[in-house]
């Protein structure tokens, strides 16, 4: 691999980081303030000049599940789908291929949850997961795990 290639990928890397890094600043914004038990008009003034509202994405190229693994024994309650298009439909698959849920999205905002059960009702198995994202013409497919 030369220096370019190599450049390449470290940008993609940061691009790709950035909505992950943005959640963490703001996760750590609003503990540092309840840790300093700031009044809450001076934090909700402050995350409303500086906080970049949440919208839906243009395409599918960056959408992805996270936490990923997920672990529902760790206290973990749902998986977040994240940069998605506002009209979509999210289909996970368990580690036998079947369908085992369904989500479609209308007029979103870019992030949807899934909390682990099945469209039949029961919890998701332990397992690899694939997931097929679709809105229009565009797919884009990854794979979640699931621990139990």
């Amino acid at each position: 691999m030369n220096n370019q290639d190599t450049r390449n990928n470290n940008q993609t890397l940061i691009n790709n980081q950035i909505p992950n890094m943005r959640i963490h600043s703001l996760i750590t914004l609003i503990i540092l303030l309840t840790l300093l038990n700031l009044s809450p008009a001076l934090t909700h003034d402050y995350l409303a000049q500086n906080v970049v509202p949440l919208t839906a994405a243009t395409d599918l190229a960056s959408a992805y599940a996270y936490p990923n693994p997920a672990n529902f024994n760790a206290g973990i309650t749902c998986v977040t789908f994240t940069n998605l298009s506002a009209n979509c439909t999210i289909r996970i698959f368990n580690p036998r291929g079947e369908l085992a849920k369904t989500i479609s999205i209308t007029g979103g905002s870019g992030e949807t949850t899934w909390n682990g059960v099945t469209d039949f009702g029961g919890n998701a198995a332990a397992g690899v997961y694939l997931y097929l994202i679709e809105s229009g013409s565009e797919k884009k497919t990854g794979k979640l795990i699931i621990l139990r």
